[in-house]
């Protein structure tokens, strides 16, 4: 499946294409985290 989103969005024009699908091609087929551990730290402290 994402294959085929990879495959449709290198089809948009460089100038079209926002943060998100950028982002998708430069990190498509690695290893990503995108966990912003400070956005955590209200639920550690209610835990």
């Amino acid at each position: 499946m994402m294959k085929l989103l990879y495959s449709k969005v290198l089809k948009i024009p460089e100038a079209e294409r926002n943060a998100e699908v950028r982002a998708l091609i430069a990190t498509y087929g690695k290893q990503v985290d995108f966990v912003n551990f400070d956005t955590l730290e209200p639920i550690v402290k209610a835990l």
